[in-house]
């Protein structure tokens, strides 16, 4: 089939694409699949449609991987039980080994106290387009991290791990609310009963 990229069209071999972008899913391993869904993100689609792909989703994952099982210093590794600190992400996405480009995967940090700060952040428009990653928090206090599929007026669309459905298909969370007719917020979407509670932003890399 082919898409087209850039007003150039672009031959995409569906099998090849599919094969190369594909991420491990492992428990407790959030992080890793986000900093490579990001990877896949910041190449091209072409980057991916070939048999003989220079690294493929997969293979980055891996060198992620068993650099942490290396470096103890970075205080996580894949048999943790607990979330990588986003000390740990940011050391990594800054690592010019896993550079994408010549670029480092995420940015800067925003951390956000509470959700009027969430909304004061995403209500600008221009913040939304820098936002990659949200960081989020679960009832039980632990942090999920996820990239961001898209972000609109109302609500954040993320893409990997959602631990409401137990699965690697993706989720949401509204941090504004969506009103019926009768000004009261509809089901599932009342941003102050949200199963994950949104505690910060991965941004961009900007030079």
């Amino acid at each position: 089939m082919t898409t087209r990229s850039g007003g150039e069209t672009e031959w995409i071999n569906e099998s090849f694409y599919s094969t190369n972008t594909y991420i491990p899913r492992e428990e407790n391993c959030c992080a890793l699949y986000a900093l490579t869904q990001r990877f896949i993100e910041m190449n091209t689609r072409g980057y991916f449609n070939d048999s003989h792909c220079p690294m493929n989703a997969t293979s980055f994952y891996n060198e992620i991987k068993n650099y942490l099982y290396s470096h103890p210093e970075l205080r996580w590794n894949p048999d943790s039980s607990t979330s990588m600190p986003i000390e740990t992400i940011q050391a990594l996405a800054s690592n010019n080994r896993f550079y994408v480009n010549n670029k480092p995967i995420f940015g800067e940090v925003v951390y956000t106290k509470k959700l009027s700060d969430v909304q004061l952040y995403l209500n600008d428009p221009n913040n939304q387009k820098t936002v990659k990653a949200v960081i989020l928090r679960n009832p039980k206090g632990k942090d999920h991290i996820a990239t961001i599929s898209k972000i609109d007026n109302n609500v954040i669309r993320f893409y990997g791990y959602n631990e409401i459905n137990n699965n690697y298909n993706g989720g949401d969370t509204y941090y504004n609310s969506v009103l019926n007719k009768d000004g009261i917020p509809k089901k599932g979407k009342d941003c102050n009963n949200q199963y994950y509670q949104i505690i910060g932003f991965l941004l961009e890399y900007l030079e």
